[in-house]
């Protein structure tokens, strides 16, 4: 034990029978919450240790290295097998992280079993602490103004963390700052464990007998899907609607409602998920009926459709993990009674068919979600109780292509007037009128700049300081991050128009077109803008400083660095056959919500990255500290494309400041940084 912490009573380590004892009949916990019935180990005294006092214990469920849940308790006294028992029920089927595990899922899972001794507070402090921690023998607790996290001896070692960087983790489990460790409010402990982990079907357990039974019938899907069919005609008639004929206890983890219109050759889909069978049967029913009423009433044909209506319902599920599309753990999925569920942010493909193989189940099903990150879109599958012979069901954005976005006049109408700045036209431009009387040196030409999106009335001075510097092109393209999960994933704007209270600013679809055309995946979506903020906050700001510019946008989700590269390398085609090319700009704050001490610290550490002009760095930086830099992909897209085109050579910061400049508090603040970039 470290000098540094306090004394603790050692742990007595279970022999090797003792311990397979232990994990088998944990595995029988496990088995038991799955299934809903109290296992009785084969050794009821556990090798002499179930009445044996525990300080802690915890239960860990993996598939190929990958958690499937883990959930236990340190600091309280309770005999050994009230603790594994506990312990392996709240992890099979109550750690929030996960959906309860499935009967089909355990005979590929590997169960450890962690046994914890007292914790011991740690006496050392600010970077002392770092030698009170070895990796290997230690876990880790920290606690700090509410907040609390823990991580097992096993973690660090696995992850091939250092001391330093398992502090940091604990912090982040905390939903703490990365250096909340350093600070001498933070209560740190640590303490020693012993764990041994078995695959479950290396277990003397009765897997193979066991078969999880449908909670509805055949005949009850029927009855079901004939209710629905009639709320939505009462729907479309102005008729009262009925209660569906379910219990109001009734989950499930997906309902989706299927209505064609047989005379007219189409149909509809509408869908409720999610992954945990949270969703109320009787709810989600009302929901759909009225979805699909709703959809029904834009028909043209509505009275055709009327005529002859079929309704098709399926019933989702007993929810199972299988790893990414990238890395398929196919064990379990391949029943004929399961549908595979590929999931990738807001995008969905479900699709069942009794037929077909495990992996053609999964790529069909990343195809629906079009996925274009295997190695990031979860595989998971549901038991399917349905009236329809197969399933494909995809919900995905549908982005108009760049022709018709050609065409169309599409206006962007304010969505966020009232919240991120002033709805009446006169108190925003007396907001503006103070930021325009802040000296500014004069404006110069510069290819790039980075601006904060907050709230004005928090960083609008800042965003105007910079973009006021910079002798203003015609056209401007701002890139942000896509803070919505509407949409396509990389979206540009179809908008001839962006309105704001009391101004109108042109679009510039012929920068916007190129773009869509040069990079690959950026797609034209006004779904995607509809309710983004990053990008509608700096209207007003650039309708003051040059009110004729014509503004094209970009909005991006997630991206790697090597995609950042490949949007990099579009947009620098593009720009390269520009005679005079948009100022492009970055919208981005800073770190989110630690206290305004550790946003500064990982702020400085993110601009000096910025500062050494180098994107790959950059990117680095943030990620591996950990820092919420929301604009951190546009920001590397741009500095690469300038890196490209041979014009990254100065980083000019305008200025700094955090939201606890304007709110007083500096507990949990946002950070804001301006720029100029060429």
């Amino acid at each position: 034990m470290s000098a540094s912490a306090a004394p603790s009573e050692p742990l007595v380590e279970p022999s090797p029978n003792q311990g397979r004892v232990l994990v088998e009949a944990t595995g029988g916990f496990v088995l038991g919450a799955v299934i809903g019935q109290q296992w009785q180990p084969a050794d009821p005294s556990l090798g002499g240790l179930a009445e044996r006092p525990a300080h802690g214990a915890f239960v860990s469920l993996k598939r190929r290295g990958q958690l499937r849940g883990c959930c236990g308790f340190l600091g309280r006294s309770v005999p050994l097998i009230e603790g594994l028992r506990h312990a392996a029920g709240r992890t099979a089927v109550d750690d929030q992280r996960f959906p309860p595990v499935s009967l089909v899922e355990l005979p590929y899972l590997d169960v450890e079993v962690w046994l914890l001794g007292e914790s011991a507070a740690v006496a050392a402090r600010g970077r002392d602490r770092v030698a009170a921690v070895t990796v290997g023998r230690h876990g880790l607790t920290i606690a700090r103004g509410g907040q609390a996290g823990l991580l097992l001896p096993g973690v660090a070692v696995e992850q091939g963390w250092g001391s330093e960087e398992f502090l940091a983790h604990v912090c982040l489990k905390a939903g703490l700052p990365p250096d909340a460790w350093l600070a001498d409010d933070a209560q740190l402990s640590t303490f020693e464990g012993w764990s041994m982990r078995l695959p479950m079907g290396d277990l003397r357990l009765p897997l193979a007998g066991l078969e999880r039974r449908s909670p509805f019938s055949a005949d009850d899907l029927v009855v079901l899907a004939r209710h629905a069919g009639q709320s939505i005609l009462n729907l479309l008639a102005g008729a009262a609607e009925v209660p569906p004929p379910v219990s109001a206890d009734a989950r499930v983890c997906g309902a989706i409602l299927l209505v064609e219109g047989v005379n007219v050759g189409r149909r509809i889909e509408v869908a409720r998920l999610d992954a945990r069978p949270v969703l109320p049967l009787g709810a989600a029913l009302v929901e759909l009926s009225r979805a699909a009423a709703a959809q029904l009433r834009g028909q043209p044909d509505l009275p055709r459709w009327c005529e002859q209506l079929r309704i098709g319902l399926t019933l989702l599920d007993d929810t199972a993990l299988h790893g990414t599309v990238a890395d398929v753990h196919a064990g379990g999925l391949g029943s004929g009674r399961r549908a595979a569920w590929v999931r990738d942010e807001s995008r969905h493909g479900i699709l069942f068919d009794p037929a077909a193989p495990p992996a053609d189940l999964v790529a069909h099903a990343a195809q629906l979600a079009g996925v274009s990150r295997p190695e990031s879109a979860a595989v998971l599958s549901l038991a399917v109780m349905t009236t329809e012979p197969r399933l494909a069901f995809c919900h995905a954005p549908a982005p108009a292509p760049a022709s018709a976005a050609a065409a169309a006049s599409t206006v962007r109408r304010p969505a966020q007037a009232g919240r991120f700045y002033p709805a009446d036209p006169r108190e925003l431009a007396a907001l503006l009128d103070r930021f325009w009387q802040r000296p500014v040196p004069a404006a110069r030409r510069w290819p790039a700049c980075m601006v904060p999106h907050a709230g004005l009335v928090f960083s609008g001075h800042l965003a105007a300081d910079v973009l006021r510097r910079v002798e203003m092109p015609e056209s401007i393209l701002i890139i942000g991050p896509k803070h919505t999960p509407f949409g396509a994933d990389w979206a540009i704007a179809p908008c001839d128009r962006w309105e704001i209270p009391g101004a109108v600013l042109q679009g510039d679809l012929d920068l916007s077109r190129a773009l869509a055309e040069a990079v690959p995946g950026l797609v034209f979506d006004a779904a995607a803008h509809e309710q983004e903020h990053g990008i509608e906050v700096q209207l007003p700001l650039l309708a003051r400083v040059t009110p004729r510019a014509r503004v094209a946008a970009i909005a991006i989700g997630r991206a790697d660095f090597g995609q950042c590269r490949q949007i990099a390398a579009g947009l620098a085609g593009v720009l390269r056959r520009m005679e005079r090319p948009p100022l492009l700009v970055i919208s981005s704050d800073m770190n989110h919500f630690a206290d305004d001490a550790s946003t500064r610290r990982l702020d400085a550490l993110a601009l000096a990255a910025m500062q050494r002009l180098d994107p790959g760095h950059l990117f680095d930086v943030v990620t591996s500290n950990r820092i919420s830099m929301c604009g951190l992909v546009p920001a590397v897209i741009v500095m690469e494309a300038l890196r490209q085109l041979g014009g990254l050579t100065a980083f000019e910061p305008v200025g700094y400041a955090t939201s606890a400049d304007v709110t007083g508090d500096p507990s949990r603040v946002v950070g804001y940084a301006g720029a100029m970039l060429g």
